[in-house]
């Protein structure tokens, strides 16, 4: 799943997945973390995104949100990913 592209419903490129976080106690998949814009990581902007706001379709990840609501997801650190 990682490095596929994340899009919106309507084909509409916003990102990349990133990385990945299950819970610990679930082991389920929590959200994903998606990059967006910069060059090879530099000036990149890492949103969490819900997994159940997502689905994986083929060879991307199509998100149940348009790019705006996208664009209001939380911003997270670089290699910091929250637990929760």
């Amino acid at each position: 799943m990682l490095g596929k592209a994340v899009v919106d419903g309507q084909g509409g490129k916003l990102g990349q997945a990133i990385d990945a976080m299950a819970g610990c106690r679930s082991g389920r998949l929590a959200y994903v973390v998606v990059g967006e814009g910069g060059v090879a990581g530099v000036g990149e902007t890492l949103r969490r995104l819900p997994w159940d706001r997502a689905h994986v379709d083929g060879e991307r990840i199509v998100v149940a949100i348009d790019p705006s609501e996208f664009a209001k997801l939380d911003k997270l650190p670089k290699d910091q990913w929250p637990g929760r």
